[in-house]
């Protein structure tokens, strides 16, 4: 009788044990799912937004520095990501960003330049466009507790409807962050602007794609300047003017105490 008594004691134990964790993880799960917001749109996009980020998805960007337009494509690839800028239909920046190495095209020539990130972060490298950055500062921003949501207006984005709201927050006292929400609560287009510096992006598609690194590669050492390199170049003015404009944008946010976009790999 004893050893059944046990027995069932310890059933019970193990029984209360797992509903115990079950009760635990239910709580958490509703936790993490609870919003905050009265609009459930926004509720809707954040969900969303966290399963279905950035990770694959590919689109176009229109950029302007200074008064300069610049017009581009981009795509994210899992841990590979790439974007081409232009200036009527001149090419000024091609880029392609792995886990491990920065790829530079060589516009003088068909060559790809390749140094490894660890070499790369050495100098401190600037980007005025990088596409993993740029969405994950948007998460970043979604879950953040001091972030507020201001609803402009309805209108077409295509065939869709899109719903335009202002993130606010206090980190972006020098910044306006505008998204566009389509109708099935993905993010469809993305505009920020701050000082000179406006920054358009366009969700086209989420689809899984696959980015391949440049094959035709030259590489460079952990002592050259991939950025500095790459500005030697004879027929290159047009992409010395785009990050010259830029440069000179970032060190009047830096003086202003906001931080620029920096390379960095997808985690």
């Amino acid at each position: 009788m004893t050893s059944i008594r046990l027995n069932h004691i310890t059933l019970f134990l193990i029984v209360g044990s797992l509903l115990g964790i079950f009760i635990i993880s239910l709580i958490r799960l509703i936790n993490e799912n609870r919003c905050r917001f009265k609009d459930t749109r926004i509720c809707s996009f954040i969900s969303k937004y966290k399963k279905e980020p950035y990770r694959y998805s590919s689109g176009l960007l229109e950029q302007t520095v200074s008064g300069q337009t610049y017009t581009g494509s981009w795509a994210i690839a899992g841990d590979i990501e790439e974007f081409s800028i232009v200036q009527s239909d001149t090419p000024v920046l091609d880029m392609v960003l792995s886990s491990d190495f920065i790829f530079l095209k060589d516009n003088a020539s068909d060559v790809w330049w390749r140094q490894s990130q660890n070499d790369a972060r050495k100098y401190n490298i600037d980007i005025p466009f990088n596409p993993f950055s740029f969405f994950k500062s948007i998460n970043d921003y979604l879950v953040n507790d001091q972030t507020e949501f201001a609803y402009i207006q309805s209108l077409a984005c295509g065939l869709k409807q899109c719903y335009r709201y202002q993130l606010k927050n206090p980190d972006l006292s020098n910044r306006q962050l505008f998204l566009y929400i389509q109708d099935d609560f993905s993010l469809y287009r993305a505009v920020s602007a701050e000082n000179n510096n406006v920054l358009d992006v366009v969700v086209n598609s989420y689809k899984k794609q696959q980015i391949n690194p440049p094959q035709n590669i030259k590489e460079l050492s952990a002592q050259q300047n991939l950025m500095l390199e790459w500005n030697k170049q004879k027929e290159t003015k047009e992409n010395f003017d785009y990050l010259n404009e830029f440069q000179q944008d970032r060190e009047q946010v830096e003086e202003q105490g906001s931080t620029p976009a920096v390379i960095s790999p997808s985690p």
